[in-house]
């Protein structure tokens, strides 16, 4: 289980009987190719727990979606529960706008409890979502995106480049700017010593 920042839960169905918990950790992000990758680890909560600290006590399904890509993940009672990586494309950004650009995506989770070996889903499990709102260079922001079913969690991420990579990006351009001035302005100056020579 990935080490996360404490937070407010961002929970779903609270009169349900049971809730799991979901985690959502941010591993890679590629502006260039606008796509990115998030660790999400699932837990069931202390009165579901079973022989393992990260093993529910009944069969879980979890089904997890981002933009093109979907998952269904079957957790077994008694069974560690082991995390999925989510790859998601990022949508509303430019790399062009660096340091300035900013990101969008949203992730889609529902949860059951599941009987036998088929997917199908059961009675809908409470959620909790804790996202790691902070991964090097970047900073995220969660906020409700607009549910494709019922029971699901619908969370929207914003992205954007954390303040010291603004600050150095403006930096860098800053420079270039003051080498690019230094350097007409010393063409000047040779060429007008050279026309007067």
């Amino acid at each position: 289980m990935p080490h996360l920042r404490p937070g407010r839960p961002w929970r779903r169905n609270r009169n349900e009987l049971w809730s799991g918990g979901e985690y959502l950790e941010p591993l890679w992000i590629n502006p260039v190719s606008d796509s990115i990758e998030i660790r999400l680890s699932v837990a069931p909560n202390r009165s579901l727990r079973g022989v393992l600290p990260d093993a529910p006590m009944r069969d879980v399904t979890v089904i997890a979606t981002a933009t093109d890509w979907s998952e269904t993940r079957i957790f077994r009672a008694g069974q560690p529960m082991a995390p999925t990586v989510i790859r998601a494309d990022l949508s509303g950004g430019d790399i062009a706008e660096f340091p300035f650009d900013r990101y969008n995506v949203a992730i889609g989770l529902q949860s059951f409890e599941s009987d036998g070996a088929a997917p199908a889903p059961g009675r809908p499990i409470a959620q909790e979502v804790t996202l790691w709102g902070r991964m090097l260079g970047y900073q995220f922001k969660a906020y409700q995106a607009p549910r494709s079913a019922e029971d699901s969690s619908n969370l929207g991420l914003e992205i954007r480049r954390a303040g010291a990579h603004i600050f150095f990006g403006v930096a860098a351009y800053g420079a270039i700017i003051v080498l690019a001035c230094n350097s007409l302005v010393i063409s000047c100056l040779v060429f007008s010593r050279q026309t007067k020579g």
